[in-house]
């Protein structure tokens, strides 16, 4: 297994939207294996590594149909966000989206990679996002179009002025799920964001490599 790192991606067939967003700092993330994968998605290895990499440096907040509230815990902190409004409600229940989405912000390794193996919001399918903030606090309420957006191929314009709120960088799934993207608004917490990836690689002795956009899928 080979983790690879492209920066500054251009193409439109990752599946990933408008890329670059002016003035963010974007990257793909992608995985060799030393056998073919047959169904579409994240190795459970590549996961935990990615998960890991996420949790130890950023509060992770991603879309969970796995996570309830329970009273006194702490970690995962679980809220909903709500379809307002008349127009907003029937947009969701005519256009095949969740009036309700209910959201898990984890620091825990464990709990993030749950967002890689979620059926109500498959990665596999690019269905899939997370919004990595700041450690020091429990990120804001987000509310339901802001995280319709997110899941949507406006994925990254919607999450560059979220670095206002302690946003460092956001994460989406790819085509098939074959592949992860990363944006921030900060180049420094791109850089940050790949060290920890690398470290996490080097700890279960995955190798990790900067490879050009024609080089990754």
């Amino acid at each position: 297994m080979e983790l690879l790192i492209c920066p500054e991606p251009t193409s439109n067939r990752w599946k990933l939207g408008k890329l670059p967003v002016l003035g963010a700092t974007t990257l793909l993330v992608g995985w060799r294996t030393e056998t073919p994968v047959i169904d579409g998605g994240i190795p459970d290895f590549v996961g935990r590594v990615i998960a890991q990499a996420m949790a130890e440096t950023a509060w992770v907040v991603f879309p969970s149909t796995a996570w309830t509230a329970m009273p006194g815990r702490e970690d995962p902190v679980v809220r909903k966000a709500q379809a307002g409004g008349a127009k907003s409600l029937l947009r969701a229940a005519f256009g095949d989206q969740p009036t309700v989405i209910t959201t898990a912000s984890t620091r825990q390794t464990a709990v993030a990679a749950t967002l890689f193996d979620d059926a109500g919001f498959p990665w596999w399918l690019g269905a899939q996002t997370a919004l990595l903030f700041d450690p020091r606090e429990l990120p804001r309420t987000l509310d339901h179009s802001t995280w319709l957006a997110l899941l949507s191929d406006r994925w990254a314009e919607t999450a560059f002025p979220l670095a206002s709120a302690g946003l460092f960088g956001a994460i989406r799934a790819g085509v098939d799920g074959d592949i992860l993207g990363f944006t921030s608004a900060s180049a420094d917490n791109a850089r940050i964001f790949i060290d920890s990836i690398a470290r996490c690689a080097q700890e279960h002795d995955c190798p990790c490599a900067f490879v050009d956009e024609d080089q990754i899928g």
